[in-house]
């Protein structure tokens, strides 16, 4: 019953991420250069999810800041985010538990996930890449949110989670590229309070990338 509930919690939360997603997305690819407006449903959602809180979730939202409070019913942060802060706040502990139940059941899928993606990559001729991308828990950023997120440093010397991506990606024989040590250093590469790389982040992400792919075999070498 608890691995289900878990499960649920995880699918819930995965859920509310693409109904926030999909519509940005679409409009992104359209030719029009409106502002895409992403308030009023966030904090509609947010004030919906904190309004249905019950007693336990109300007093481990209480646990937040005030600035995080207010920031969640301003909508400056994703709904989704509080959802993870309320359902799994010792999420990261248990994403680094490599024989948890939890992570078990995500390693099964992910490699099953990535032998599909890379089965239709090579019906089509292209190469897949595995890459990770680092959250501030483990590249060493101090993002303060919760309490627990003090142990942030301790984290990132304890590392458990990029191992596992690389197991799945050798089990695939798919490249790995390893971007959380890359990322180990002074930059401003996270949003405060969210964890989720900023523009700074995501433009040293494709640096990197673009670096690897540039001195691998997975992009043909132009004949001279």
């Amino acid at each position: 019953k608890d691995k289900h509930s878990a499960i649920e919690k995880i699918w819930y939360a995965a859920k509310i991420l693409f109904q926030h997603s999909t519509d940005h997305i679409r409009r992104l690819v359209k030719k029009d250069d409106q502002e895409i407006s992403i308030k009023p449903e966030w904090s509609a959602s947010a004030g919906a999810m904190i309004e249905n809180f019950s007693a336990s979730e109300l007093a481990r939202f209480n646990l937040l800041s005030d600035s995080m409070k207010t920031m969640f019913r301003n909508a400056a942060i994703s709904p989704s985010v509080l959802y993870y802060y309320i359902h799994f706040p010792n999420r990261v502990n248990t994403f680094n538990n490599p024989v948890g139940k939890e992570v078990q059941f995500a390693m099964a899928e992910m490699t099953k996930d990535i032998a599909s993606v890379n089965s239709y990559c090579a019906s089509h001729g292209a190469k897949l890449l595995f890459l990770n991308l680092p959250t501030h828990s483990f590249a060493g950023h101090k993002q303060p949110a919760l309490p627990g997120d003090e142990l942030d440093g301790w984290y990132a010397s304890n590392n458990q989670v990029d191992p596992l991506y690389r197991w799945v990606a050798d089990v695939n024989q798919v490249p790995y590229l390893e971007l959380t040590k890359l990322m180990n250093d002074t930059g401003d590469y996270f949003f405060r309070y969210d964890g989720h790389p900023n523009e700074r982040g995501y433009e040293k992400i494709a640096s990197l990338a673009g670096q690897y792919l540039l001195a691998s075999d997975l992009i043909p070498k132009r004949k001279q």
